[in-house]
């Protein structure tokens, strides 16, 4: 007698990926992606994303650039891989008293940033390429 084992198909796997992240419970993702809550459960544990980490300080630049230029957050997430509710959680915790608006010294863009700083953020980056 062979025993069946609950292996997830990688097109499973991406939907309860996606479905977790959405914020629906473990249990609605297994009876939604048709396994059971364990392999779910050990799967999302295994791939889950570390939320823990700190945004760069280039991350932070980009999300005051793109509030300035009026970008959606969601867009903004999804260009810089990085969870909507972090963006949001780092937009919550700043004061007005803490964004500055600076005028690049280079390429004359006005963007915002926490300290004081000559360069906007793709200056930065071109300069480190």
């Amino acid at each position: 007698m062979i025993k069946k084992r609950n292996v997830i198909s990688h097109q499973q796997k991406k939907l309860a990926g996606v479905l977790v992240a959405a914020g629906l419970t473990l249990s609605q993702t297994a009876e939604i992606s048709g396994v059971s809550v364990r392999s779910v459960k050990r799967w999302y544990k295994a791939h889950k994303p570390n939320r823990s980490k700190k945004l760069k300080s280039m991350d932070k630049l980009f999300i005051l650039f793109d509030l300035l230029k009026g970008t959606d957050f969601t867009k903004t997430s999804a260009r810089l891989n990085l969870s909507p509710r972090k963006i949001l959680s780092y937009l919550q915790d700043l004061n007005q008293k803490d964004i500055k608006i600076q005028k690049c010294a280079n390429c004359q863009n006005i963007f915002l940033a926490e300290e004081i700083q000559r360069l906007c953020p793709f200056c930065l980056v071109a300069r480190k390429l």
